[in-house]
């Protein structure tokens, strides 16, 4: 798809005239957003460098080393049939770092740094389908794409509007046919009667039907995958559980309009639900039919008596740097906290009631890789539903917020709270689970946040799940 470039011209020059105006107050956050208009327009050279043929060489790292983690085999016996590696990834996107949010990251935040630790790191682990989030418009252009390519890669990307950053679905030319049946989601416009969105998330999604080439071993003739990147607001979790509807009811709607049979190709989404497991977004697509109870019930009871300081209209993109306020994740930091609704505590029970019904009318649920296998490879880092304790180490949060799942047919009158077994997966969705990526345990990570120099280049670690389809 087409991508509009970024032009911080207007900007800098409109703040350069304030500036002459006696205007602006010269403050470490305004030299600081100067710091990060130039670095966007040095980017916008590059682009258009590359865009006009020439040459445009990318300056390696002084240091590129990273964390190797090893694939914990379930089962490393020869496969039968195709085996593919799955990797979910937030990339953490230079366009929202700011050094405040990231005071001990030092050179680690610099693009050309970054760049060469997460390019060695796919590398390394070598996917053959990467789902990815707050992938840079103008880095996707400029360098991402040009890599993927190189490594033998489709790739389709999406962001909404003109916003710095959006979402991307990577896949083997081994493997796959170049796709382009496609479902672009924009979550803000997706009904989900009665219950309404919170607020202008500006949030986005894709799903995408990847056919096989000739030849690949397996049971079907291809799979559906999709990946997002939802509401990062700490008081969001309302908003969020509304958007898992939305995404299994776009799953499903993409299924029926393009006519795929279940028996005919495997499904599965990733992505950053900024959410954990112990959380209604989480338990609202992996435990059928939905209820809430303990945590999920007390934060989504928190969440929906609150609304955004901007009202309805829009949330903010990116946050207003405050350090005297609580913080969820480094981008959470400086959040509105909002402000109690005026409605009465009989209409917020009846919109959290709202939302379960609609989640309870989808005939779909999801399965989680991590959930599935990994108490058995990694006890000792096993947490609620047996997935791993964190797989964001920010600056003052660290939780699990990305998911590899599986999404599965569900009768609606029936119940499954439980957490599926591997022999279940396999045998009622074609897919044998071989190894999932470890994630390390908290005595392994560093007191500081990431990213950091020598460990990892972004705020969040990569998940990998092993599947041989069958």
């Amino acid at each position: 798809m087409s991508i509009a470039p970024i032009n911080p011209d207007k900007a800098a020059k409109k703040e350069k005239k304030k500036k002459k105006n006696g205007g602006v107050k010269i403050t470490p956050e305004y030299i600081e957003e100067q710091r990060r208009l130039a670095q966007i327009r040095k980017q916008q050279k590059a682009l258009e460098k590359q865009q006009n043929g020439q040459e445009q060489p990318i300056e390696e790292a002084k240091n590129a080393q990273f964390i190797k983690r090893p694939i914990l085999w379930l089962d490393d016996s020869p496969s039968e049939n195709v085996t593919l590696k799955i990797m979910t990834y937030n990339l953490l996107a230079q366009s929202l770092i700011r050094r405040s949010l990231f005071p001990t990251s030092g050179e680690a935040l610099k693009w050309n740094n970054r760049s060469a630790v997460l390019l060695q790191e796919i590398q390394f682990y070598n996917p053959d389908i990467m789902c990815l989030q707050e992938v840079d418009a103008i880095q996707f252009q400029s360098f991402w794409k040009l890599e993927f390519e190189k490594m033998g890669y489709h790739h389709e990307y999406y962001r909404y509007g003109k916003k710095n950053h959006g979402v991307a679905i990577i896949y083997s030319k081994k493997y796959f046919q170049k796709s382009s049946t496609i479902k672009y989601i924009n979550y803000d416009d997706v009904e989900s009667y009665p219950v309404q969105a919170r607020t202008k998330t500006t949030n986005v999604g894709l799903v995408m039907k990847l056919d096989f080439n000739e030849g690949v071993k397996c049971g079907r003739q291809g799979m559906v995958i999709g990946t997002h990147h939802l509401f990062w607001h700490p008081h969001g979790t309302f908003e969020r559980t509304r958007q898992t509807y939305a995404t299994l009811k776009m799953f499903l709607e993409f299924l029926n309009d393009q006519n795929l049979k279940a028996e005919d190709y495997y499904h599965f989404f990733c992505g950053d639900f900024n959410a954990e497991p112990y959380h209604s977004p989480y338990l609202s697509m992996t435990r059928k039919p939905v209820y809430y109870d303990d945590v999920a019930k007390s934060v989504i009871e928190e969440s929906v008596t609150q609304i955004f300081s901007d009202g309805p209209d829009k949330a903010p993109e990116e946050p207003v740097d405050d350090p005297d306020k609580p913080k969820y994740t480094a981008a959470a930091i400086g959040a509105p906290k909002g402000v109690p609704t005026t409605s009465s505590g009989t209409v917020n029970a009846e919109l959290i009631k709202n939302l379960i019904k609609i989640h309870n009318e989808l005939p779909m649920r999801a399965i989680s890789l991590y959930s599935v296998g990994y108490q058995a490879v990694h006890p000792e880092n096993s947490t609620y539903r047996n997935e791993p304790d964190f797989s964001n180490w920010a600056h003052t949060w660290r939780g699990l917020l990305d998911y590899i799942f599986v999404i599965s047919p569900w009768d609606i009158t029936s119940t499954k709270h439980d957490v599926d077994t591997v022999q279940e997966l396999q045998v009622n969705e074609g897919i044998k689970l071989k190894g999932l990526l470890r994630m390390p345990p908290r005595s392994e990570m560093p007191d500081e946040g990431l990213p950091r120099t020598g460990d990892y280049g972004s705020d969040h670690l990569c998940m990998v799940g092993v599947v041989e389809l069958v």
